[in-house]
């Protein structure tokens, strides 16, 4: 159910993303169906629920705050995904419609579990150059590829960005045509052919769970990095001008299910522990290319770690706001560590038993249930 932590938590978590306003879309409770309460702010008969008294406490702490809640922006990481499912068409053709949609997801999450928050950008943001403010960009499945991108995509890998992909990658083109020499026009670029796709016949590339397809390869200037067990290539990585590119040979993103999704799939559902080689992967992809961590959680175990959201954000006068939750029925104990975490202070935290404490290097939580807490920069820092 929705308790009243819950709905702030969430809210929130809106606002640490950008919302720059809340509604709640029920005051009076409908008159039927299985939602007949639960989200409503006042009783049947008017009286003033848990859900308003906790929702009024929620919106005086965001309108104390008000001028850092609506001007403050992205503290951008540099690190961008590209959405696969602006190929709606084509998933809905293929059956692929999970492939596209839930790729995303789980990179997200596993590039948030090593303490960086990329940003999802489309393929009309490539085209209007989203890409010049960008160090790597993550393609998690994106079987069909146009010329237009090769070259965008060439451009960005030329000035020093890194380009790591999974296969299928850049088989076809929008209009559904197979290329004959795929990664369709960027053989050189990945130092790589694929020429063939099948099966995977185990559950792992190169030591990484991975799901689904299997793309045999035919290294050329690049550098095998792990094979399967056959020998044949699972990750190949290629210098290429000031940067560089990474083609894995399955679906990695696909594999890093580790909850039970709401909708079943037939993708395993892996442990943290499990789950911790496509972290390390990740973490050790972009340190080749110069991108660190922007935080490190300690004191919490993998269970908890996955429901931590940590949205670090900037204001106009080049302070930082961050916004801790965490997203959970259980309280946790944890500790953040990042750079400039002596200089922030605790805005509010979400009850007044809950702490944000910084000592020993790090800012130590204890939050409830639910709980969250902001941290802001002193003026002048």
């Amino acid at each position: 159910g929705y308790s009243p932590r819950k709905m702030n938590a969430r809210d929130l978590l809106f606002v640490a993303h950008g919302a720059r306003a809340v509604l709640r879309w029920l005051y009076r409770s409908r008159i039927s169906d299985a939602q007949a309460g639960e989200f409503n702010l006042v009783g049947w008969d008017g009286r003033i629920t848990d859900r308003a008294a906790a929702f009024g406490e929620l919106s005086r702490f965001l309108n104390e705050h008000a001028d850092d809640f609506l001007n403050h922006v992205a503290d951008r990481s540099g690190v961008l995904i590209l959405d696969s499912r602006d190929c709606e068409a084509m998933a809905e053709a293929e059956g692929y419609r999970g492939r596209y949609n839930n790729a995303l997801p789980n990179l997200y999450n596993a590039l948030l579990h090593i303490g960086i928050r990329a940003e999802v950008c489309n393929l009309r943001q490539i085209r209007e150059g989203i890409l010049d403010g960008a160090k790597a960009l993550f393609i998690p499945f994106r079987p069909y590829v146009d010329p237009w991108m090769e070259k965008v995509l060439r451009r960005f890998v030329e000035n020093g960005g890194a380009l790591i992909a999974e296969s299928p990658f850049a088989l076809k083109g929008s209009c559904g045509i197979h290329y004959e020499v795929t990664p369709g026009g960027m053989t050189d670029l990945f130092g790589a052919q694929v020429y063939d796709l099948g099966k995977l016949p185990g559950s792992d590339c190169g030591g990484i769970p991975a799901f689904d397809f299997r793309a045999e390869m035919e290294v050329a200037a690049g550098t095998v990095e792990a094979r399967f067990a056959d020998g044949a290539p699972a990750v190949v990585s290629h210098a290429y001008g000031k940067g560089r590119t990474v083609l894995y040979a399955s679906q990695l993103s696909m594999a890093y299910q580790i909850e039970r999704p709401f909708y079943p799939n037939d993708v395993p559902v892996l442990s943290w522990e499990q789950a911790g080689p496509f972290r390390r992967e990740l973490a050790k992809q972009l340190e080749k290319s110069g991108i660190l961590p922007k935080w490190r959680i300690s004191g919490a175990g993998g269970e908890a770690r996955k429901y931590i959201q940590v949205v670090p954000r900037r204001l106009p006068d080049g302070r930082g706001l961050w916004f801790v939750l965490n997203m959970d029925d259980v309280p946790r104990e944890f500790s953040l560590r990042f750079d400039g975490a002596e200089k922030m202070r605790p805005l509010g935290v979400s009850a007044g038993d809950e702490t944000a404490e910084f000592r020993g290097g790090a800012f130590n939580f204890k939050l409830g249930e639910w709980g969250w807490a902001v941290l802001a920069a002193a003026n002048g820092k």
